[in-house]
């Protein structure tokens, strides 16, 4: 009888030691791919991604890396549990370009030699007013703090040029520092009227965010709206 609980309990031990052995880190990122759309020149935009750690061991993110030397959001914390997730905020400043572009970011993680990337795209104009078949204005909204004058709230305009009504889904729309009121929808040349407040417990912190539109056209247009609030 002993020597079988002998055997049992040391059967038990090796188990234990082969799955420690075993457990690997794993990370996924689901819609990895991100199209922004219409993008004003000049301007400096974002997105969230879901980074859920998928593997049996802890996920270390051991580092974030733009090629273009864009920001990347403080992260919470550097690692996720298995089976957890975490929301991860990638700033893109488009500076001057125009046309097509895109910001691919590599994640480096205990993975292994692998990396992981994460894809941002877009259309960067340089002429905001001139985006069909919906433009929006002012085409990015600033809310900046200018010592004692402040902008703390506004109201933008989305104006559709066309003939045909549109639906207004917004697709990223991860702006914490702000209170935003969306039109659901925009009539045949007609107008509709946005809203965005600075909640008080921002008022004297900086960010850079956007939101990305999304209309039921045959295209499936999109169009990002800038948000900055910079304190000089």
């Amino acid at each position: 009888m002993t020597m079988v609980r002998l055997l049992s309990a040391s059967a038990v031990l090796l188990l234990v030691i082969n799955c420690g052995a075993f457990a690997q880190p794993n990370l996924q990122i689901p819609g990895e791919r991100f199209e922004m759309g219409s993008i004003p020149q000049q301007s400096v935009v974002s997105h969230c991604f879901w980074f859920t750690s998928t593997g049996t061991d802890t996920l270390i993110i051991n580092e974030i890396k733009t090629p273009c030397g864009c920001q990347v959001e403080p992260l919470e914390k550097n690692w996720i549990a298995p089976g957890d997730s975490m929301l991860v905020s990638i700033c893109w400043d488009v500076k001057k370009r125009v046309g097509p572009t895109g910001n691919y970011p590599y994640i480096y993680t205990n993975v292994g030699p692998e990396t992981f990337r994460v894809y941002l795209t877009g259309t960067v104009t340089r002429e905001p007013d001139a985006i069909r078949p919906v433009s929006v204005k002012p085409f990015a909204l600033d809310l900046s703090k200018f010592r004692e004058r402040a902008v703390d709230s506004l109201s933008f305009r989305i104006i559709n040029h066309s003939d045909t009504s549109y639906t207004l889904t917004p697709v990223s729309f991860f702006v914490d520092e702000c209170d935003i009121i969306l039109p659901d929808s925009v009539a045949a040349r007609s107008t509709a009227i946005g809203t965005i407040k600075v909640r008080p417990e921002f008022l004297d912190k900086e960010f850079y965010r956007s939101i990305t539109l999304l209309l039921n056209d045959t295209r499936k247009t999109r169009i990002t709206i800038p948000i900055k609030r910079k304190i000089y």
